[in-house]
């Protein structure tokens, strides 16, 4: 096998825009929940070059955008294209619509997967006792085997 970075790897990377742990809020309720990094925050990871230097040295065939946020904001900052509306819409034709490529990578954009994401959980409940036939494993099959 070549030793050179990403050569030979079969690799979907998953990552987030925000390389630091964004801390806590607390809820109304009392309960404590991960903070979601502000608008800021991911615009200054992102020009520092944290997430371009990963993908430089990982070369991954694919990467899988997880949450609408996620989405939005690789698209803006990364593609420099505006994300269109409507995560679930391209999910479920996700066989059919043309994904955009970053440095070689095909972009899947996807639900994030949390039990507390009602879109994650439907999508799960459809194709979650049979995964390998669901069109996101067999569109990110497609790339990866190539």
């Amino acid at each position: 096998m070549d030793s050179a970075l990403g050569v030979g790897r079969r690799t979907v990377y998953c990552t987030d825009l925000y390389p630091a742990f964004p801390g806590y809020e607390i809820l109304r309720n009392h309960h404590k929940c991960i903070r979601r990094p502000s608008q800021a925050q991911v615009r200054s990871a992102i020009d520092r070059g944290f997430l371009r230097a990963e993908l430089d040295i990982v070369k991954p065939r694919a990467i899988l955008l997880l949450g609408a946020e996620t989405y939005a904001q690789f698209y803006r900052y990364m593609l420099q294209i505006t994300a269109s509306p409507g995560l679930e819409a391209i999910v479920a034709r996700i066989q059919n619509v043309d994904l955009p490529s970053y440095k070689g990578a095909v972009v899947v954009p996807f639900f994030h997967p949390s039990p507390a994401n009602p879109k994650f959980l439907r999508w799960f409940k459809r194709w979650g006792s049979r995964l390998h036939d669901s069109p996101l494993i067999q569109r990110l099959s497609g790339y990866l085997d190539s």
